[in-house]
């Protein structure tokens, strides 16, 4: 995730700085209070009141069972990387699969009445994602053509948006 939503480092840098801040995060939002009686544990307790076989036992027992605090989960990274990116952790639980299935539904939502190019557009696209395509070559050239009021600017942000999660990703140029 880091190499595809990070792309000012390079891994394993990327990788690094993020489960280093996702970690930092953790640990600056676990609690930190003094230990008072009600936090010790039932050794120390036994150990307090001077029973030092049961003490024994339970500390014996405690060493059995690994403790972890701060744990850095699945969900304190998502919510890092949306930190560090500005991309809505939402954006970033979604598969890009499912983004790819939907994607001639998603692109009819906004762009009416063209659909020979949207899904011309999306077969494109998907080809390029099922790795049918050659590498050497750009995942397509399209030129929108028509008059004026037709959806051709509407398409293109529309597949920005879809694509990019960003209307403003396209490179536009207005030939009139």
């Amino acid at each position: 995730m880091a190499h595809r939503y990070l792309t000012s480092r390079h891994l394993p840098d990327s990788a690094i700085d993020l489960l280093d801040e996702a970690a930092a995060t953790v640990q600056n939002k676990s609690k930190h209070v003094k230990a008072d009686e009600s936090d010790l544990t039932p050794a120390d307790k036994a150990l307090m009141d001077g029973k030092w076989e049961q003490a024994a036992q339970l500390i014996a027992k405690e060493e059995e069972v690994p403790v972890y605090k701060d744990l850095v989960t699945e969900s304190d990274i998502l919510t890092t990387l949306s930190r560090l990116s500005g991309i809505p952790v939402q954006k970033l639980t979604q598969t890009d699969a499912k983004k790819y299935l939907n994607l001639e539904a998603e692109l009819h939502k906004r762009v009416i009445g063209q659909d020979q190019a949207v899904s011309s557009i999306s077969r494109a696209i998907r080809r390029n994602q099922s790795g049918i395509r050659s590498h050497k070559r750009p995942i397509g050239s399209f030129m929108f053509l028509g008059p004026t009021g037709v959806g051709k600017t509407e398409l293109a942000k529309a597949l920005a948006e879809v694509l990019f999660d960003d209307e403003s990703a396209l490179i536009r140029f207005d030939m009139s």
